[in-house]
């Protein structure tokens, strides 16, 4: 299986359709050409994979209205193939009955003046059932077509999620409930609530790594002073991307703060009226070089149909991301792959050069975010490729995962031969590239010593925790004085050779070799730690690299009564008598 040819995920956003028996003919007459247009436009390779509604389903809240709307919505799946699982509907302020429960409308509107009040709020399962009766005709209608997981709509139930799986990925899904406190109208501006509780305890609940999509009625700018600036940071934190409707207008667009970004598509009015400029998006994402696009349909009266406007470019991450960490880039790439320091540099952004060929100039090199179409890039593409992908492996299923980076460290390798055997003078280059990428590996396992330790002790409690398998403690323990900057480099030594040793105990053989790794990269290496390397070599059945640091482990004085037992493990698969005689006559 290609990942690469699996990870573009597409949907389909509408919004605000405000059903209504009064308005059923012009309704029907525009929606219908909407499900045309949808049916001729999404066919096999483009089909959608996700279905969005972010509220105003129906006009005044009422049961009549979501019996049209249901009815409709289940013609939109079948349009798009999609089953119920992959349809998320959110409320707006047309699916609240605003005939229902005045005082306690009221009364909110005025006690809620600040998120203390709020999260109480939020607490008294009798006040949301109160004041949440006026969104339960569209609580019924999301609970019979696309129920939120963890038990659907409730009567006092203030925070919803849904995830999936699309593909080899997770997705994960907020929805957000804006419309709680609306009355409608321009006296909504500036007086609703979300609550910092709801998007606490939905991301909270979405804890899986995934795509995550954040989808709400209103723009946050609606919301009351106290709230706008707390909710934003939040799904910057936590999300990717955020849907909207309300506004009844389309629109693209970014928000960033502390390298964080979120994109942020607004939908139009799917049926204002059948005069006006109704539209709906189509928008998709390739995870694997974060490039989206977006196309705005739109209605023209005149024929009854919809007009394609764009695509949109858009991209999902903030330039310079994702940023990935030494040890994850060293991971990526097998211990016996061609210039594995070299693409570790790249991968970590340590270096940011790739070579490229031209037709005038030989082989320049050049940064790998650099695009043109008169200079092709192809290894820096691959490299952007490979952050992203390291950036989705915890949300990706891992034997797709792994069967993709085998397949483009392949290509990357295969890219690099054809430019060596055009250019002979790039192979010295690599080399002197790959031996400073080394290096400069090697210069970041070194830092500033401190005073007197307390490792002993230290390494005494962490040995209890794992003994004992209170997990948890252990790595809270261990952070604390990795990160606290108060270790010298013999400690700090000290410290990675245990947590080798527990990540083999666990039996997560390629971290540990990982850490090995990079400890010996520092020239700090003792006979311990090139035993280690040998036990993790073994475990990951890399035979002759596991007899070479058996070997250098003996030179260096390793007990070999110790090692007595792996190294006739490793002795009995690579045929070395040698290590027989060097563990039998000293062991």
């Amino acid at each position: 299986m290609h990942l690469s040819s699996n990870l573009e995920i597409r949907w389909l956003h509408l919004s605000d359709f405000h059903f209504r028996e009064s308005q059923s003919w012009e309704q029907d007459y525009v929606l219908k050409s909407l499900l045309k247009s949808i049916r001729e436009n999404f066919k096999e390779l483009n089909r959608p994979d996700l279905l969005f509604i972010t509220g105003d389903v129906a006009f005044s809240g009422k049961q009549k209205e979501y019996e049209l709307a249901q009815g409709f919505v289940l013609e939109l799946l079948k349009a798009t193939g999609l089953s119920s699982d992959r349809l998320f509907v959110i409320p707006g302020n047309h699916d609240v009955d605003r005939k229902k429960e005045p005082d306690a409308f009221v009364g909110a509107r005025v006690t809620l003046t600040g998120p203390t009040e709020v999260d109480k709020f939020l607490s008294d399962r009798g006040r949301c059932a109160t004041l949440f009766k006026r969104q339960k005709a569209f609580r019924d209608f999301a609970n019979g077509i696309a129920p939120p997981d963890h038990g659907g709509y409730g009567d006092d139930s203030f925070f919803h999620t849904k995830c999936i799986k699309i593909g080899p990925i997770q997705v994960s899904v907020i929805l957000l409930d804006s419309c709680w406190l609306s009355e409608g109208g321009k006296s909504d501006i500036g007086n609703l609530l979300i609550g910092d509780r709801q998007v606490i305890d939905a991301t909270a609940q979405c804890t899986i790594p995934a795509l995550k999509f954040a989808l709400t009625h209103h723009p946050l700018s609606w919301l009351r002073d106290f709230e706008q600036v707390v909710i934003e940071n939040r799904l910057l934190e936590d999300t990717h991307l955020m849907l909207r409707g309300h506004v009844h207008s389309s629109d693209l667009r970014s928000v960033e703060a502390r390298e964080k970004r979120i994109t942020v598509f607004t939908a139009g009015a799917a049926f204002e009226s059948r005069t006006a400029d109704n539209s709906y998006s189509y928008c998709s994402i390739n995870l694997f070089d974060g490039k989206g696009t977006c196309t705005t349909f739109r209605y023209v009266q005149s024929v009854n149909d919809w007009k394609s406007i764009g695509p949109e470019s858009w991209q999902l991450l903030r330039a310079g991301t994702p940023q990935i960490a030494v040890s994850t880039a060293l991971s990526v790439f097998p211990m016996a792959c061609k210039y594995r320091y070299f693409k570790t540099a790249l991968l970590a952004g340590l270096s940011s050069e790739t070579p490229c060929l031209t037709d005038k100039r030989g082989v320049i090199w050049l940064n790998i975010d650099f695009e043109s179409a008169e200079i092709p890039n192809p290894l820096g593409s691959l490299m952007r490729r490979f952050r992203y992908g390291v950036y989705w492996k915890e949300a990706c299923e891992a034997t797709v995962w792994k069967s993709w980076v085998e397949e483009l460290n392949e290509t990357f390798d295969a890219t690099l031969d054809t430019l060596q055997i055009k250019h002979s003078p790039l192979k010295n280059d690599l080399i002197d590239r790959e031996q400073k990428a080394k290096d400069v590996l090697a210069a970041l396992g070194k830092s500033a010593g401190s005073a007197d330790s307390t490792v002993h002790e230290v390494l005494r409690a962490l040995t209890d925790f794992a003994t004992s398998g209170q997990w948890d403690d252990w790595q809270t323990t261990f952070d604390h004085w990795m990160t606290g900057n108060v270790l010298s480099n013999q400690d700090q030594d000290a410290m990675q050779r245990h947590n080798v040793e527990v990540l083999l105990l666990k039996k997560e053989f390629e971290r540990a070799n990982v850490v090995n790794e990079i400890m010996l990269l520092t020239g700090r290496g003792t006979s311990k730690d090139f035993y280690l390397s040998a036990k993790c070599k073994w475990e990951l059945k890399h035979y002759d690299l596991a007899r070479t640091q058996i070997h250098k482990a003996l030179d260096l004085g390793f007990e070999p009564t110790a090692a007595k037992f792996l190294a006739l493990q490793i002795a009995a698969k690579t045929g070395d008598e040698t290590l027989v005689r060097r563990v039998r006559l000293n062991g």
